[in-house]
């Protein structure tokens, strides 16, 4: 017996790398690359100073004693602001993601019967079990199926 077909078959919306067109591919790539550039640009004063602080003598700025930490989170502040806005904007969008993914399953019915025992459609009975995302099964002492729950959300 096989594994019962999946309810939807676009569903988990995953992106294999076969169906990925070349200009997604490039795209992406671009949109990665540019935005390592633009971390990269935030952080060269601080790679500076760094350097300055790890060259002979070691663990000494050649104008000053210690790491002028104000000039150091001055020059880090577009950076932080942006990370910190970007992280807020990715929380909510799959905060408002996950609501919509779950609005959206279809509860199924609370009790499906089993044709078998009660004289109906085996067939539609099956299709209907198989259709299910979770489920309780109920078995009698003499091992037939007695009745299938549906379990509703995610567990």
């Amino acid at each position: 017996m096989s594994a019962p077909p999946p309810p939807n078959p676009t569903w988990p919306p995953i992106i294999s790398s076969a169906r990925v067109p070349l200009w997604v591919r490039i795209r992406d790539m671009l949109l990665a690359i540019g935005g390592w550039l633009i971390v990269q640009d935030l952080l060269l004063d601080f790679w500076i100073l760094m350097y300055d602080w790890l060259k002979d003598p070691i663990f000494e700025l050649a104008p000053e004693d210690a790491p002028d930490w104000d000039a150091i989170l001055t020059k880090l502040d577009p950076f932080l602001m942006a990370s910190g806005a970007l992280v807020c904007l990715i929380l909510l969008v799959a905060w408002w993601r996950r609501r919509f993914i779950v609005r959206s399953l279809k509860p199924a019915s609370p009790t499906v019967p089993v044709a078998a025992n009660e004289g109906g459609d085996t067939a539609a009975a099956l299709t209907a079990i198989q259709s299910l995302r979770c489920a309780d099964v109920h078995i009698d002492q003499a091992g037939a199926i007695e009745r299938v729950e549906s379990r509703s959300g995610w567990a």
